[in-house]
């Protein structure tokens, strides 16, 4: 080595220390110019090129260096660090070691090392060595960060919490911390915690993707899919390439019932990853929540060839295959699913879904217990098997689990309120007291838990009664001697003044645990403006062709992704058109006069619409509406549920036998449990819209007349469909 290239090198370092890091770089290559193979000149310009982000060519010079000087612990550390930088972990943890093993016992060694461990999945051993890197230096945050990311990633939950937490004691705006720490929330369960812990790493980290990608996930797993949506299309806009966020932006939209639009994500984000399962699986997904099962079996199928044992794709694929008609080649591939033994607690309950959404109850309850031995906290897997309880009958059973929806996330209840369901007990035992019953969901459910307040009244209970403010009119005239008030936000100051509290969808819990308390039933509960059904029925007579049946076909709940399940169109009914001394009303909710348009052109049938009622708002002009026909036909809508309330013969059509939810099973006798003026009718083999109505309209043939609703009580019309 030149006596020239060696005093570079010293002018170099005294440069360096002179925090002149060009002047330093400079001389660096002067010396290497005059002995190219000079160890220390290559490695002090190789850790300068590791400074300026130049890793590629740092790593080449220091493994250089290292050929040349291979018993240098310093050398080997920094090519360790620079392997670690270009994702050679292996290399790096080999490098790093021997760096260790020569006596280097620097604690940023240890980090480094611990990171390239934990980049090829040994968190065990990389928690040991951040474990010494925060013993070594305990008032630096960054340790009890990777500590808590190494505990977290082996499912310590609670332990990877204590380290983030400690982590923020010493840095509050430690944005990795609370990232996090949001993960360990979620880990553990404790999504909203974790729901704070995101917003706030977000706020901190705005040019962050990671924070702001967690938060959606997150609002998405909560409920809160509109929020879900502009957290996505704003991490979008400033990387375009992210292709997670594309997909969790589509499972937003088909939340939102935007399924076009989640279609166009989930093909776009297998375009840029065509090799990732999830994503044809979510695919797959969304051609089945618009109905479009062929096109839904090869997204699953793709699925699997790209991962034999996806968790969600197999069951899709056999419940796809259901919907396509292939009943044999779609039940065995659910069999498969559960020969093949889900072991993860989220993944049976989605087979669960998915056997319940296929008619089969019993395999659905067996895959949701064995979701609860594996997680017995498990909020959603409880309220389905409630669900799933329910729809075989033991009621029960069902309804007690039925109680942890206020748990689950979202939570199925919609809103919680303080309830004191023993003391509410008591109250109904003893008929002494004042009972708050609050609404906890929709417009139907609430008519559904209406049916209760005969039997409550009965047993000389004081009520105070909360409902949507379009209730009230009908359930003052049908109750005078319970008081209402209107749902709100927070509640009316009467609720909390009553004794007792319970939700109204914890009723049923008390009052019909057996199929003997559904004969308590009535068939009419709720009474209608009588004088404005009167004046609607004059109206139809005028102009009437014999036999009135009030439609509705179309429900747009809070699940919007799966109404086509529930939905058919006004061209469906079109049967119906053909029968002669038959006037079809419409008494759908939304704007209806593009499709009675169409039908009145491929029928030459009008569709009679009462332009003077408010088919949302106005329920007081709908249900009178509803008085004044002789039959309502009806899909799973709002709409059934106040014809029976009304006592109105009613027909209940869905495809398949499968019921769109438990009140719609039906008894014994064909109709439905709580609603007896509403016969049930659907079959097994009865799986499209058109095949339904055409059956529907030779049943309307075979029984003209304004008892075309109301066949003896003992007929059955239609069975379950059942697995036992």
């Amino acid at each position: 080595m030149s006596a020239l290239a060696e005093r570079k090198l010293q002018q170099a370092l005294a440069a360096l220390e002179r925090g002149e890091r060009e002047r330093a770089e400079a001389l660096c290559e002067e010396a290497l110019e005059r002995a190219p193979r000079h160890p220390r000149a290559l490695h002090l310009l190789g850790a300068l090129r590791l400074e300026q982000g130049r890793e590629q060519e740092a790593r080449e010079m220091l493994e250089r260096a290292a050929a040349l000087a291979p018993g240098e612990a310093r050398l080997l550390r920094d090519l360790g660090y620079a392997e670690l930088r270009t994702g050679r972990f292996a290399q790096a943890e080999e490098r790093l070691r021997a760096a260790l093993a020569l006596g280097w016992r620097e604690t940023a060694a240890l980090v480094w090392l611990g990171q390239a461990l934990a980049e090829q999945g040994k968190y065990g051993e990389a928690e040991a060595l951040f474990r010494q890197a925060a013993e070594r230096e305990p008032h630096a945050a960054g340790h009890w960060v990777n500590l808590g990311n190494a505990e977290r990633l082996q499912g310590k939950a609670e332990a990877a919490e204590r380290s983030y937490r400690r982590a923020l004691a010493l840095a509050p705006g430690h944005a990795g911390a609370l990232l996090g720490l949001g993960q360990a929330l979620e880990q553990g369960q404790r999504r909203r915690e974790a729901l704070e812990a995101y917003r706030r790493a977000a706020a901190l980290a705005p040019s962050e993707a990671e924070p702001r990608y967690r938060l959606a996930v997150c609002l998405n797993l909560l409920g809160s899919h509109g929020e879900a949506e502009r957290v996505l299309r704003a991490l979008l806009a400033d990387r375009p390439d992210h292709t997670d966020a594309l997909n969790e932006l589509g499972i937003a939209l088909q939340e939102l019932g935007r399924l076009e639009e989640a279609e166009a994500c989930f093909r776009g984000a297998i375009e840029r990853e065509p090799g990732n399962a999830d994503w044809h699986a979510n695919l797959g997904m969304a051609f089945l929540a618009q109905g479009r099962a062929r096109e839904a079996v090869p997204c699953f199928e793709r699925a699997l060839a790209l991962q034999p044992g996806h968790p969600r794709a197999l069951g899709s694929l056999g419940l796809a295959r259901l919907e396509a008609g292939d009943r044999a080649g779609g039940s065995e591939l659910l069999e498969r699913a559960i020969r093949e033994g889900y072991s993860d607690a989220r993944a049976l309950c989605h087979l669960g879904t998915i056997l319940h959404e296929a008619g089969q109850y019993g395999r659905a309850e067996a895959c949701y217990r064995r979701a609860l031995e594996l997680d017995p906290g498990h909020a959603d897997a409880e309220t389905d098997l409630g669900f799933a309880l329910l729809y075989r009958g033991n009621f029960a059973d069902g309804w007690r689990h039925h109680e942890r929806r206020f748990d689950t996330a979202p939570p199925r209840a919609l809103r919680r309120l303080p309830t004191n369901p023993e003391a509410a007990r008591r109250i109904l035992a003893s008929g002494e007291g004042r009972l708050a019953v609050w609404a906890e969901q929709g417009l139907g459910d609430e008519i559904v838990f209406a049916s209760l307040l005969p039997q409550l009244l009965e047993r000389g209970v004081e009520l105070v009664y909360e409902a949507d403010a379009r209730l009230l009119p009908a359930l003052r005239r049908s109750f005078p001697g319970a008081s209402f008030v209107p749902r709100s936000d927070p509640p009316q100051p009467q609720l909390a003044a009553a004794q007792a509290q319970i939700a109204a969808g914890s009723l049923p819990g008390l009052l019909r645990n057996s199929l003997q308390d559904f004969a308590q039933a009535r068939e009419r509960f709720l009474l209608c403006d009588q004088a404005r059904s009167q004046s609607y029925r004059e109206r139809l007579e005028r102009g009437r062709r014999g036999l009135c049946v009030a439609v509705s076909w179309k429900s747009t709940g809070r699940r919007r992704a799966v109404q086509w399940k529930k939905s058919a169109s006004l061209a469906a009914f079109a049967p119906l058109a053909r029968l002669p001394g038959v006037q079809l009303v419409d008494v759908q909710y939304g704007d209806t006069e593009a499709e009675r348009a169409a039908f009145a052109q491929a029928t030459g049938v009008e569709v009679v619409r009462f332009r003077d009622v408010d088919h949302f708002n106005d329920v007081e002009g709908v249900m009178a509406v509803i008085a004044a026909c002789d039959l309502v036909i009806t899909t799973s809508n709002v709409t059934a549920h106040f014809a029976g309330a009304l006592g109105k013969p009613t027909w209940l059509i869905y495809l398949a036998a499968r019921a769109p939810f438990h009140y719609w099973v039906p008894g014994p006798d064909g109709r439905s449990l709580w609603y007896p003026s509403v016969q049930i009718v659907t079959a097994p083999e009865l799986a499209s819209w058109e095949a339904l109505l055409e059956h529907v309209a030779r049943r309307l043939e075979q029984g003209s007349g304004a008892g075309a609703g109301k066949e003896p009580r003992g007929k059955k019309l239609a069975e379950p469909s059942s697995d036992g």
